[in-house]
């Protein structure tokens, strides 16, 4: 029993379905087909422990969590994601990416979060990016979001979907990513 329920709400969104979807959106890059297949990879591995580290910044200097609790949460989640009996399609768990770019969900919002408390989010800014190359012709989002980035640009996706500026030093980053 806890007298505030927010920091768990937010640490399960930010560090589970962050994970779950960075997983996704990277993996699916790489040619993976599944979430723990993805993790098998050391360098994606990394990538996702990273962005989540970074979504833990955020959660730990804004609730005041135990740093070595949530660290341990992300260890926990991670291996979660490894299960071998859980043949998690990338395709599946990366669905609906103009969603989860959403300002208040999952990538966007803990970068935004970060990026106020004087917090890195290099790695989130680059999650963002893999999201927004998540190119699957039977997701109806993905479809969308490709249809936009060729007709708009990434600058005016960022806006649109993102609601991030061009002067957001978080687009800026995307941006980076997103062109190499």
């Amino acid at each position: 029993i806890v007298t505030d329920i927010k920091p768990y709400i937010e640490r399960k969104l930010f560090t589970v379905n962050t994970g779950h979807a960075v997983t996704a959106y990277i993996g699916y890059s790489a040619g993976k087909e599944t979430i723990d297949e993805a993790l098998e990879d050391p360098q994606i591995y990394q990538m996702v422990k990273e962005t989540v580290e970074e979504t833990g910044n955020y959660l730990i200097k804004r609730y005041d969590l135990n740093p070595a609790e949530h660290h341990q949460y992300i260890e926990k989640i991670l291996e979660r994601f490894q299960n071998k009996f859980f043949k998690d399609d990338v395709r599946r768990v990366g669905r609906s990416p103009i969603r989860k770019l959403g300002p208040e969900d999952r990538l966007v919002r803990p970068a935004r979060e970060a990026l106020k408390l004087g917090l890195p989010f290099t790695h989130l800014a680059q999650a963002i990016a893999f999201c927004l190359k998540f190119d699957v012709d039977t997701d109806q989002e993905a479809v969308e979001l490709q249809k936009q980035l060729k007709e708009k640009g990434i600058q005016a996706v960022l806006q649109d979907i993102c609601k991030l500026d061009k002067d957001n030093p978080i687009a800026k980053e995307v941006i980076r990513f997103y062109e190499k």
